[in-house]
């Protein structure tokens, strides 16, 4: 494998990555920034494609990196760099030296829907976005929709924050109120459920074990108007009074988990 070198931040190429820390380049050209060393080893054990991979020049000789080279045919593109161009893409403070340019895949049509979904409405902070990516592959959600005016589930902070989980569970961006009756035409049994600190009943007083939705708000402004006419219940999460609400990835972690526990709990 060929790896070539760069040394000028303003080389065509150089540029052209890092483009892809706005929101429209990305979409426009599906690709995505993946840094950091244990990330980039959880992109190439994915089945998603590189395009790139970028080492600091210092890191190409350094033999953890020289071993993500050693067996990866589908990396179409090595490129040694040079502090100032690797600066100019990376978006970290403290930098590992090691990124790479991940395809995103085209949407196909989907013969069914997964009958444990997370959806995620509103939500503006790529720490909570990733957090709940994560715990969603954690607790057995076979898929998370991301509606309109969520953040971009491909900005680099919500990749760092997924741990991974962004490249081996199904993620998709889509209206959720069509989101949510197409699900119910699959399920019409299935239950569409929303935390809200003050509903009256406890999560754990409530069967999850059928086809379930989850649903949750932004950390501001909560569920949207438009979808709570779609939503079958509202849950609380039970905790100490001197705390007045958990912020959406913690309250969303818990009733992954609730969802989980119960479903195991009825294997068992």
């Amino acid at each position: 494998m060929t790896v070539q070198y760069i040394e000028s931040p303003q080389n065509p190429k150089i540029r052209s990555l890092a483009r892809l820390k706005k929101k429209n380049e990305r979409w426009q050209k599906r690709r995505f920034l993946v840094e950091g060393e244990q990330l980039v080893r959880d992109l190439l054990e994915s089945e998603l494609c590189i395009e790139t991979l970028v080492l600091l020049s210092t890191r190409q000789r350094d033999f953890s990196a020289l071993e993500l080279l050693s067996g990866y045919k589908k990396i179409e593109h090595v490129w040694e760099v040079s502090e100032q161009a690797y600066a100019f893409v990376s978006d970290t403070e403290s930098s590992q030296g090691i990124l790479a340019v991940a395809v995103w895949p085209e949407e196909k049509t989907r013969p069914q829907y997964p009958e444990h979904v997370l959806l995620l409405d509103g939500l503006q902070d790529p720490g909570n976005v990733g957090t709940l990516i994560r715990s969603a592959e954690a607790f057995g959600v076979q898929e998370v929709c991301c509606g309109i005016g969520t953040v971009d589930f491909l900005s680099p902070k919500v990749v760092r924050a997924a741990m991974g989980g962004l490249f081996r569970l199904s993620v998709v961006g889509e209206a959720l109120s069509v989101y949510i009756e197409e699900w119910k035409r699959c399920y019409p049994g299935g239950h569409v459920i929303a935390a809200q600190a003050d509903a009256e009943r406890m999560c754990h007083d409530v069967s999850l074990t059928a086809p379930t939705l989850l649903v949750i708000g932004s950390e501001a402004h909560g569920i949207s108007a438009s979808l709570l006419h779609l939503i079958d219940e509202t849950l609380s999460i039970p905790m100490q009074k001197t705390v007045e609400s958990l912020n959406a990835a913690m309250a969303g972690s818990v009733l992954l988990y609730e969802m989980y526990r119960q479903r195991l709990t009825q294997i068992l």
